[in-house]
C-alpha cells in the first residue's frame, strides 16, 4: 500500500508504527508490536491495513488478549534464544578450541532457529484470526508472512535440530560436526 495508512472515516486512526524495528526478531515481532498511542488500532500493522477495530474494543476481549499474550510471550522466548546463542558464539569465538565447544555453539543456534521458525509460523497463523476474515483478502498480501516463514521452516527443519538438542542433554551425544544442523 502506498501514501500511508488508510483512513476510515467512522474510526479515525492516528498513523503508527511499531515499537522497534521488524528486523530485530523477524516478522513475528512486527505483527506482535502495540504501538502505544491512544485510538490505535491492536496492532501498527493493522492501522496500515485501515481496520477499524480500536485499541480499546479489541483489548478488552479475553480471546484476544489470552492469544495475542502467548504469542508476545512466545515471541520474547524466541528472542532470548537467539540472544543466548550470539552470546555463546561470542564466547566460543571464531574457532572452537574443542569439540565440545563447537558443539555448544552449534546446539545454541540450532534450538534459537527451531524455536524461532515455530514462532515464526504461529504468529503469521494467528495474524488472520486476530485480524480477521477481511485480512485474508489478496490486496493485503498478508499471506506472504505465513509462506516465508513456513518455507523457512521446510528448508531447515526444525525434527532433527530438537534430535540432537536432546541427545546432547540426555546423554552428552554431540551433534554432527557438518554445518547441517
Amino acid at each position: 500500500m502506498t501514501g500511508g495508512p488508510a483512513r476510515n472515516a467512522q474510526y479515525p486512526i492516528e498513523e503508527t508504527t511499531p515499537t522497534r524495528p521488524a528486523a530485530s526478531s523477524g516478522s513475528s515481532a512486527a505483527a506482535l508490536m502495540p504501538t502505544g498511542k491512544p485510538g490505535a488500532v491492536l496492532w501498527g500493522l493493522g492501522t496500515a491495513l485501515g481496520f477499524p477495530v480500536g485499541m480499546s474494543a479489541a483489548a478488552d476481549d479475553p480471546h484476544v488478549k489470552y492469544r495475542y499474550g502467548r504469542l508476545a510471550t512466545r515471541v520474547r522466548a524466541a528472542e532470548a534464544l537467539l540472544r543466548d546463542a550470539a552470546a555463546t558464539l561470542d564466547r566460543i569465538g571464531l574457532v572452537p578450541a574443542d569439540a565440545d565447544a563447537a558443539a555448544r555453539g552449534s546446539l545454541a543456534v540450532a534450538a534459537a532457529k527451531a524455536f524461532g521458525s515455530e514462532v515464526a509460523v504461529e504468529a503469521a497463523s494467528e495474524l488472520f484470526a486476530l485480524c480477521g476474515t477481511s485480512s485474508t483478502a489478496a490486496k493485503y498480501d498478508l499471506d506472504r508472512h505465513w509462506r516465508n516463514a513456513r518455507t523457512h521452516s521446510v528448508h531447515d527443519p526444525a525434527d532433527w535440530k530438537y534430535h540432537h538438542i536432546a541427545g546432547y542433554e540426555l546423554s552428552d551425544v554431540r551433534p554432527p560436526n557438518h554445518g547441517q544442523l
